[in-house]
């Protein structure tokens, strides 16, 4: 029986990071962004800090921070 790459089972590897580690990926973030121009808020910071320690995947955050949007913009009247 032969075999593709498709047949084996894949399990996503995540190293965990230690504590100084997430602070020195935030701080990298938060260095790119003032360099392009652009503020590094508290509920980014947050984000960035949850997919760093694992709690949420990107995809999660960016979801969360478009509901996010979405549902300020509906409680001040704008929409799309």
């Amino acid at each position: 029986m032969s075999r593709t790459p498709a047949d084996i089972p894949r399990v996503p590897v995540r190293r965990t990071l230690a504590p100084a580690e997430v602070d020195i990926h935030l701080a990298g973030i938060r260095t790119a962004l003032q360099m392009g121009g652009s503020e590094f808020t508290p509920e980014a910071e947050e984000a960035a800090r949850a997919v760093l320690t694992g709690e949420l995947t990107g995809d999660e955050a960016i979801a969360r921070g478009l509901r996010e949007i979405d549902e300020q913009e509906a409680a001040e009247g704008r929409t799309e």
